[in-house]
């Protein structure tokens, strides 16, 4: 039997590491797909009140994430035919979801009660199989090796290809200033969405099915109730977790609805609407921090570990968005706006990979403290905090547009939004979110595990594991 080394040493091979990173790309491309277009296709194409959507969505995904755990429960408790604990999972779910997500683009009804029934509907079918996916998906990051090391160079890679399938769901904007050209509507194009990103990104998925299980876990015999204990006495995770619930508790917009309305410029003499100003935009505040991401490790240590390097990005994203509310947009001032929040960009980038290195550590203590691991419901507790705050943040976007009195109707009507909406768009577009940085950084203040506690862990872990391979 091989042995658990003291150092790290190579246990995932380089084609398993670019599988597990382009279907992490895939699944991406279909989370991209709902999670930034969903909001809006409610609204401005099939035309549902903001609030409504905000309350249909938002709600579904926090009861949604309240289950989260007790998924994570179900997974960790049950190991399948060939001993696996997560990897089935990943070739189970993929197709199911696919299909389920070009469903949901799909919207058949005309009336505005049929629309919000199968909008809720569909969502909530997506949202529980997406769970099942997700929380193998990531929880495979803690199983693929027992080097922290290479853990986290897995993560970094699959953070870096997640990140880029989102972008490419944010190329959506380009592909509707355009549509004229291609004489379809945009209810039209985002059926060619549901399928192309949904369906396609998610058959892409299966890729992380490539990935091994190398760390071993005893299945749970404690009752239920044990097992979630698990989690609350993982305090790194559980301060994370509020960390992220309390950042989306502020007014907020997404940034279509900024661009959409407010923007067109003019750039080497071509004029740019607001899609096509969104477009680069989020790439020229978004590259340098992509970019940044393969340098991960390197940050980590430059900030001395993981989690002074997630306080160093909310500081940064909090003083970079009120330089940029200073600076304005109009004008030149788009140019320096954007190099101050590509500045803000880059330690916001390397967030997820920084939360999720700390988790798969605070999974390696608690397995010495206890002796179990309940990689399920740990990262099950990540669905937790992205589904909560995606919830949070749709309810706040869906009041936001309400207060601000925004109506999609106008915009088919060509009449302009109301002076509300003008004068409150940019304040709550830049500002918002760096209100949420600042309640983002409070929890992480109480945040104890250091790169001190986790080579010591580490250490004292693969020798107990050393010692139980011999016995």
């Amino acid at each position: 039997m091989k042995k658990y080394m003291t150092k790290p040493n190579q246990y995932v091979p380089e084609k398993e590491k670019i599988q597990y990173a382009i279907g992490v790309f895939g699944q991406n491309v279909t989370y991209g797909l709902v999670s930034q277009w969903i909001f809006y296709f409610c609204t401005d194409v099939i035309f549902i009140a903001p609030y409504l959507v905000g309350i249909i969505v938002g709600v579904s995904r926090i009861w949604d994430a309240v289950n989260d755990p007790l998924m994570g429960v179900v997974i960790d408790r049950k190991r399948f035919k060939n001993g696996e604990k997560l990897r089935p999972y990943l070739l189970k779910t993929p197709i199911m979801i696919g299909i389920v997500t070009f469903l949901l683009f799909y919207s058949p009804f005309k009336s505005q009660i049929g629309k919000v029934i199968y909008i809720f509907i569909f969502y909530i079918i997506w949202d529980i199989l997406y769970t099942f996916q997700d929380i193998a998906q990531w929880g495979m990051t803690s199983l693929i090796s027992p080097s922290s090391e290479e853990r986290t160079k897995v993560i970094q890679w699959a953070r870096i290809m997640g990140t880029l399938g989102s972008a490419l769901a944010g190329s959506i904007p380009l592909i509707l200033s355009y549509k004229h050209l291609l004489n379809i509507s945009e209810k039209e194009l985002f059926l060619v969405f549901g399928a192309l990103f949904g369906f396609g990104g998610m058959c892409l998925s299966l890729l992380t099915y490539k990935a091994k299980e190398r760390i071993k876990s005893q299945k749970p015999k404690e009752p239920v109730w044990k097992s979630l204990g698990l989690l609350f006495k993982n305090r790194t995770v559980i301060l994370i977790l509020i960390a992220n619930i309390l950042s989306a508790v502020t007014f907020y917009v997404p940034h279509i609805y900024f661009f959409k309305y407010k923007v067109s410029m003019t750039l080497f003499g071509y004029e740019l609407d607001g899609y096509q100003s969104m477009i680069l935009f989020g790439i020229a505040t978004g590259l340098p921090g992509v970019l940044c991401m393969f340098a991960a490790r390197h940050f980590a240590k430059l900030f001395k570990g993981m989690r002074n390097l997630l306080i160093v990005a909310a500081i940064m994203d909090v003083a970079t968005r009120v330089a940029a509310y200073l600076i304005g947009y109009q004008g030149i001032s788009f140019l320096f706006l954007v190099l101050v929040l590509a500045l803000g960009g880059i330690p916001n980038n390397l967030k997820s990979i920084a939360s999720t290195a700390l988790w798969c550590d605070s999974l390696d203590y608690i397995e010495l403290k206890t002796g179990k691991r309940a990689e399920a419901v740990t990262f099950a507790a990540q669905n937790l905090i992205e589904k909560a705050k995606s919830g949070l943040s749709m309810i706040m976007g869906g009041l936001t547009l309400t207060l601000i009195r925004f109506d999609a109707t106008k915009y088919e009507a060509g009449l302009p939004q109301s002076p509300t909406f003008n004068k409150w768009i940019w304040f709550v577009f830049i500002l918002g979110p760096a209100v949420g940085s600042v309640l983002y950084l409070i929890p992480l203040l109480f945040v104890k595990y250091n790169d001190k506690i986790k080579e010591k862990v580490e250490l004292e872990l693969s020798i107990k594991r050393q010692n139980a391979a011999e016995n």
